[in-house]
């Protein structure tokens, strides 16, 4: 899990901020249009998807962490004893 958030954060300092600069860009572009563009609704449901994903990762991430916190309760309980 810290390695995915390592790559997000490698993203975010690098030359990859233009990428999302662009993505900025485009729904800006798409906000503004006065004519519907062509397969967005494509480009919404797979933005859509990511963001399920995102989510199902962060919401695995907090799990994981409760988890590690049990057993790490655990282990210095069984230390202590």
């Amino acid at each position: 899990m810290s390695r995915i958030f390592d790559s997000f954060i490698f993203f975010g300092i690098t030359g990859h901020q233009q990428s999302s600069k662009l993505i900025e860009a485009f729904e800006c572009y798409v906000a503004l249009s006065k004519e519907p563009l062509e397969d967005i609704a494509l480009y919404q449901a797979q933005y859509n998807r990511l963001v399920a994903l995102f989510s199902e990762l962060a919401d695995l991430g907090v799990k994981e962490a409760e988890q590690l916190n049990i057993l790490k309760k655990m282990f210095l309980s069984q230390i202590k004893a």
